[in-house]
């Protein structure tokens, strides 16, 4: 960071505004009551366009469809009414000695007020032209100064940034708060360091904003140009290297913590976990368990983002890592995001878990009190080494022996605060967290930076490639006839519909009425069942094995089963009105079925008629399988926000940097982030106060987004 003199008087970006001198007391308590509670948060309100008032035009040379800006007098100012709708309307004409230009007001006289014949003024706003009168060029609703009044606004000879209005905090107003700030003779902090400005010949903070309040020309927001700009391009820079700095240094300061929870792996337990499993690990899956085994023999607490394809293993390597905490004297608990997938793991890992003689305890928010008690009683004693469940987890009175790991399943979908509050149940646990969502590169390096990343690039054998068919609602009838046939040769199916029970808003397809629909008319011969988030959890769970064993032959559900229900028999996954799902989902979805070595399918339904985003989502579902490509796509379609958890997790705190479109500049980011992070702890130390200063600035600009 760059250092200042003692003496010299310094504005710091989360300075708060009381400490501001160039600000007025009135000023403070508006910008306060609309927001505006820190020094960035002033400077970062970029202008939402630019208007150009260098140089009036004579009316004479003004082109049609043009916005300019024009100086003349006025030389009559009338009320009308217009011919047809009889609307009460104001006009105004400005002669320039070349020609005369016709302004146009509807409904309000202040549009005029104040203005009277002979008035010398300035005008700016959109040529138009109407074909009654073609010679003379006319303005609706344009901006209206006095010559005077302009003078004083130093107009015209500049460039005037627009900004979006807050309560009583007008445009202008707002611009003159900036200009003083940012032209003032105080220093402006930079949060950049000297040789990350001087590698890349950045401008410095002061500047870049000042081009961008007060551009010596007008700026296109709206082009690719706009945020090519050297002033533009460091402030974006800026706001990635700040994040991904504070991940790093945030990542190396929790190692530099020993943590009591080592975890002893000898050949013979890695050899005896291989030999609990009924198959053999693929080659990717050997790898990042290595990784994971590195982590847990450290004395540093692990924090691995593991993220693979759908039914790429990841949840047989979390288990085998539990397992071996086990072992070693700890518990072990696994966070999923929904009741459903809880039960799932819960199913399996008792599965698992039973001729090993481990107890494995569930804990959901539906649990029955009774079995609640006798579950937190056994969690607080120790006596139950696995725990499974949902957000429950982490919620007051649940109190832990030995947590010595913690798994986040599909943790994307879960708020920074729950992930925070689920490691301060143990003292510095290691933290697994999955993710069958792949994420681009780009966004895998800014949202996860503090994390050690492992890929599962490899499906393990058998996996069957899903043959994706996309059908019209109109098939209907085509499709489960189809399907009764496939369920008449011993395949299960998925029934995938978007709501549970049938909306008057919505024409679409409910899973409840499809339900009986199906009985009725295709399914009459076979055992059928629906499940959605509404049903008791015992009724579901009774529900979800009679579909292991094969007894029930087609599941007709809501999104509920989207992730972790695993059934090698089910070879079919019909998707009603798949229009409404996002692209991760009905990848999800469709990761469901193609487990077992028998022939697969996905029928994706929809209208004839949808929108244009919606058929663009289907297309890439058909064209790809590999789910990393199908992320990218999905970033393009939709941004960072849904596919990350952006919003969710607190993270969302990029002021100017934007993941799709800088996703180049990012890597080379991280470099400079990585140089200057491994510059500092060799200079300073990992405790020192520079180094704490750094993290509580991150933590301050990006809030709970440290806890990662």
């Amino acid at each position: 960071m760059n250092r200042m003199k003692k003496n010299d008087f310094v504005l710091f970006p989360h300075m708060s505004l009381e400490k501001l001198p160039m600000l007025t007391s009135s000023e403070k308590k508006l910008l306060s009551e609309q927001g505006f509670h820190t020094l960035d948060v002033i400077l970062f309100t970029f202008p939402i366009r630019y208007e150009d008032w260098r140089e009036p035009v004579p009316i004479r040379h003004i082109e049609p469809f043009t916005t300019v800006l024009v100086q003349g007098k006025i030389t009559s100012i009338e009320r009308k009414r217009t011919p047809r709708k009889r609307m009460r309307m104001y006009t105004m004409t400005i002669h320039d000695g070349t020609g005369t230009l016709l302004l146009i007001f509807f409904h309000k006289s202040y549009w005029v007020q104040g203005y009277t014949e002979g008035d010398e003024v300035l005008v700016y706003g959109h040529v138009e032209v109407d074909r009654r009168t073609p010679w003379m060029p006319q303005m609706t609703h344009p901006k209206v100064l006095l010559l005077t009044a302009a003078q004083k606004r130093k107009l015209p000879g500049r460039v005037v940034p627009v900004y979006r209005k807050n309560g009583k905090v007008t445009s202008y107003r707002f611009e003159k708060i900036i200009h003083r700030i940012l032209f003032s003779e105080v220093e402006l902090y930079d949060p950049l360091p000297r040789m990350v400005i001087k590698k890349n010949d950045f401008p410095s903070r002061k500047e870049a904003l000042q081009f961008v309040h007060n551009p010596p020309h007008p700026l296109d927001m709206e082009s690719k140009t706009f945020w090519k700009k050297p002033a533009i391009k460091r402030l974006i820079y800026e706001d990635f290297f700040l994040l991904q700095a504070g991940l790093l240094l945030r990542k190396r300061f929790i190692e530099s913590k020993k943590t009591s929870y080592r975890i002893e792996v000898t050949e013979a337990m890695k050899k005896e976990i291989l030999e609990l499993l009924p198959f053999e690990l693929t080659r990717a899956q050997k790898r990042v368990l290595d990784e994971i085994l590195q982590d847990l023999t450290s004395t540093r607490p692990m924090h691995r983002l593991l993220q693979g394809d759908v039914g790429s293993g990841k949840t047989i390597l979390a288990l085998l890592a539990m397992y071996l905490c086990v072992k070693n004297g700890y518990q072990a608990c696994l966070m999923a995001p929904t009741e459903i997938l809880a039960e799932q793991h819960h199913y399996t890992f008792k599965k698992f878990f039973k001729h090993l003689d481990i107890p494995v305890v569930k804990l959901i928010g539906s649990l029955r009190t009774a079995d609640r008690r006798v579950a937190l009683q056994w969690i607080r004693s120790g006596h139950a080494p696995i725990i499974v469940g949902t957000h429950a987890l982490f919620q007051e009175g649940v109190q832990y022996a030995r947590l010595g790991l913690v798994v986040i399943d599909e943790q994307h979908r879960f708020g920074v605060h729950h992930r925070a509050l689920l490691r301060k149940k143990g003292h510095l646990p290691h933290t697994l967290v999955m993710t069958a969502t792949p994420i681009p590169r780009s966004l895998a390096l800014t949202w996860y930076g503090d994390l050690d990343v492992s890929i599962l690039d490899e499906l393990p054998p058998g996996r069957q490639k899903v043959r994706t068919i996309l059908k019209s609602t109109t098939h209907r009838s085509v499709v489960y006839s189809w399907v009764a046939s496939k369920l008449a040769e011993g395949h299960q199916a998925y029934i995938v519909c978007p709501l549970i029970e049938e909306s008057k808003k919505l024409q679409v397809q409910a899973a409840t009425s499809l339900y009986e629909k199906l009985k009725r008319l295709y399914f009459n011969e076979f055992e059928i069942a629906l499940v959605h988030g509404r049903i008791k959890p015992q009724e579901r769970e009774v529900i979800m094995e009679a579909f292991h064993n094969g007894h029930i032959r087609a599941l007709i559900a809501t999104t509920v089963i989207e992730v972790g229900v695993d059934n090698p028999n089910a070879t079919i996954m019909v998707i009603e009105h798949a229009e409404r799902f996002g692209l991760a989902q009905l990848h999800q979805l469709r990761g469901r079925v193609g487990r077992g070595r028998e022939k697969s399918y996905c029928i994706l339904m929809a209208p004839p008629k949808i929108g244009r985003v919606a058929r663009q989502r289907l297309k890439v579902l058909l064209k790809y399988s590999d789910g990393f490509k199908i992320s990218e796509y999905d970033l393009k379609l939709r941004g960072p926000g849904e596919l990350a958890g952006v919003r969710q997790s607190g993270l969302g705190r990029l002021r100017i940097g934007d993941i799709v479109r800088d996703a180049e500049y990012i890597p080379f980011i991280r470099k400079d982030a990585e140089e200057f992070v491994q510059n500092m702890i060799q200079r300073k130390g990992i405790g020192s106060k520079e180094v704490r200063a750094f993290l509580r600035y991150w933590v301050e600009h990006y809030g709970l987004s440290q806890v990662g």
